[in-house]
């Protein structure tokens, strides 16, 4: 009836008269569980337990779950040990579940391994799918690399149509630095699952380190579609100058809004133009570059006086070669393009 402070009385009654009063001992336990007073509900479900002459699993079961839930992971394990060595038979999935998150909040996730290997085996449909990303995330944070990829591999050997497989063994082989297979499983998980921008990123970079820029060129177009980000744009015109497509990478380039005062997006610019021998650009490029000043001056200067030598604008040279010796890195280069030229 809604009162439960009158039955806790009432309970407590019935346990002077008769101490190993069942029921009332389970009924008093479920109160102060309802109550959040776990020691007290786990002290009276273990004495059910002890009450009864065939003892009920169950009891010992809710007693070690009151202790977990009150946050005495170590000696809810210690009545997990017990219920296991005494009714080996008698465990339920459920159970299995409440002792593994005792072992992962004791901290004991390798002990936890096997029961989640054994949920991950018995259950099946969603709550299978559950466990076996469990187990995938605990190999990983135990830093089990080669057991998380040979798992993710397994997986989507059972499961080939279910997405996240793919993804896990993608990230699974990157662990591991294989970008061929990492790359492979990308591409099969785009064509299951839309991608995010960050996923389209990732497989673009993994088709221009596995040397297959033709494949990287529309993942990073589709991701800077939708997002202005720098480093992206850079990869994107690796991709083009790899597949000897500068001009397209430099119009790629003056669509990107900040490429007019970025210093690393103007020396990208004048790179490219340098590679396209379009000299007199790429001087006014680099030396814009070297205006920003920062990490880049030294060699920008350089670069505007190899850049206007080409173009044979020998005076213009000069005077950059002049403003690179100032540079310690460049000093040396410099002096001796300044040598060449005064010859």
């Amino acid at each position: 009836m809604k009162s439960p402070e009158k039955a806790k009385h009432a309970y407590e009654q019935a346990l002077k008269r008769d101490p190993g009063h069942t029921n009332s001992l389970v009924n008093l336990a479920r109160i102060f569980h309802e109550q959040g007073k776990y020691e007290k509900a786990a002290q009276n479900f273990e004495k059910a337990y002890e009450a009864e002459e065939k003892n009920k699993a169950e009891y010992l079961y809710y007693a070690a779950v009151s202790l977990l839930a009150g946050g005495s992971a170590d000696r809810s394990l210690g009545l997990f040990e017990r219920l296991l060595g005494a009714h080996p038979d008698e465990i339920k999935p459920r159970w299995h579940e409440n002792l593994v998150y005792a072992f992962l909040e004791a901290g004991k996730n390798t002990e936890a391994l096997p029961h989640i290997k054994l949920l991950a085996e018995k259950y099946t449909g969603k709550k299978q799918i559950q466990w076996q990303e469990i187990l995938l995330h605990q190999y990983l944070e135990l830093g089990m690399q080669d057991k998380a990829h040979k798992y993710a591999l397994e997986l989507t050997t059972q499961q080939p149509t279910l997405p996240k497989w793919w993804k896990a063994l993608a990230h699974t082989a990157l662990s591991e630095n294989n970008y061929d297979q990492a790359l492979t499983a990308m591409t099969i998980y785009s064509y299951l699952s839309p991608l995010s921008k960050k996923e389209k990123k990732l497989l673009g970079d993994l088709a221009l380190h596995s040397g297959i820029p033709v494949k990287a060129v529309p993942y990073y177009k589709a991701f800077l579609e939708e997002n202005q980000d720098k480093s992206v744009l850079k990869s994107l015109a690796a991709a083009l100058r790899q597949l000897g497509k500068p001009e397209k990478a430099l119009e790629a380039l003056k669509r990107f809004k900040e490429h007019e005062n970025d210093p690393e997006l103007l020396m990208l610019k004048a790179d490219l133009l340098y590679s396209m021998d379009r000299f007199n650009d790429a001087a006014e490029a680099y030396s814009a570059a070297a205006r920003t000043k920062g990490k880049q001056e030294g060699r920008a200067w350089l670069m505007s006086g190899y850049s206007a030598w080409e173009a044979q604008d020998t005076d213009s040279a000069i005077k950059y070669f002049k403003k690179a010796a100032e540079f310690k890195a460049q000093k040396k280069e410099a002096g001796a393009a300044l040598k060449k030229l005064k010859k």
